[in-house]
């Protein structure tokens, strides 16, 4: 089971690295509207980048796919 959610999590790593630059920024520019409503709903004067977005999406892959890779190797 581990080693299917393995190869998932590597097509959707490829798959969202085939996009061109128009659909990368669509889609980083779409949570950005969501992540700012929640942020402006709790408070204030905080500001969400894409650039921040962009960076915490490519850390959340690969934590997402070391940690799969740690359950295939432990099981």
């Amino acid at each position: 089971m581990s080693v299917c959610l393995c190869v998932l999590c590597v097509i959707f790593i490829f798959s969202n690295s085939l996009d061109n630059g128009d659909e990368s920024s669509f889609k980083s520019g779409f949570v950005v509207a969501v992540l700012q409503g929640v942020v402006n709903f709790f408070t204030d004067g905080v500001t969400v980048s894409e650039s921040f977005v962009r960076t915490m999406a490519h850390f959340s892959e690969f934590a997402l796919l070391g940690f799969l890779l740690l359950l295939c190797v432990k099981t």
